[in-house]
């Protein structure tokens, strides 16, 4: 699979075309945005959703954040002002304010993107794992 296939099947599961057991509340909004959010998230004021949206429990999304056809992993926190456009952020991960995550771009889980990055499209984050001891 690829990164197209993945967020397709989590749109299906939104549109009712697989059955999938979901945990929290399912969102309707006008031209087809629907948007799964999990348990326990906490919504800052003037997000906007496009699209298809799966949203991790445990997430915090700040003021003014915009998330487009995009599926964001549990225990992650999206900065004031950020965009996620047609993406996968993995689970506890923090995206600094103002940053920009544009189509098809996967940042991996734990990771760190600090305020005001612009991560290409199609881009794959990866922080480096600390060895014990260095």
């Amino acid at each position: 699979g690829n990164i197209e296939a993945y967020r397709q099947a989590h749109a299906d599961i939104l549109a009712g075309r697989v059955w999938y057991e979901a945990r929290g509340q399912v969102l309707e909004g006008s031209m087809g945005t629907r948007v799964l959010l999990g348990e326990k998230v906490k919504m800052g004021k003037g997000v906007t959703f496009n699209g298809c949206v799966i949203i991790g429990p445990h997430c915090r999304v700040r003021d003014n954040v915009v998330i487009e056809n995009s599926v964001i992993w549990e225990d992650t926190i999206l900065g004031e002002h950020c965009v996620i456009r047609d993406a996968v952020i993995g689970a506890g991960c923090e995206i600094g304010e103002l940053a920009l995550i544009n189509s098809g771009a996967v940042i991996a889980s734990g990771c760190t993107i600090p305020a005001g990055a612009n991560i290409d499209a199609g881009a794959r984050v990866v922080q480096p794992r600390t060895q014990p001891g260095a």
